[in-house]
């Protein structure tokens, strides 16, 4: 339990610093190319977003490997 908790954490964390990343990559492109634009908004909770897909796609990896071990 210990150690699905801090691959969760870290998943958490990391999904987090990714999110942080790639959304102001969007944003810094999109400025560029396409000059002030209202419709990025939404990139303000793509951290928020990226992480909970990291921390759901990592339980649901964690799920398979241990059933995998079952057969």
């Amino acid at each position: 339990m210990k150690k699905l908790l801090l691959v969760l954490f870290t998943a958490v964390f990391a999904g987090f610093l990714g999110g942080l990343v790639l959304s102001e990559i969007i944003a810094v492109a999109a400025r560029l190319l396409l000059g002030p634009s209202p419709w990025l908004k939404w990139l303000k909770y793509m951290p928020i977003y990226l992480a909970f897909f990291v921390a759901v796609a990592t339980s649901i990896a964690l799920h398979r490997k241990s059933n995998r071990g079952d057969r």
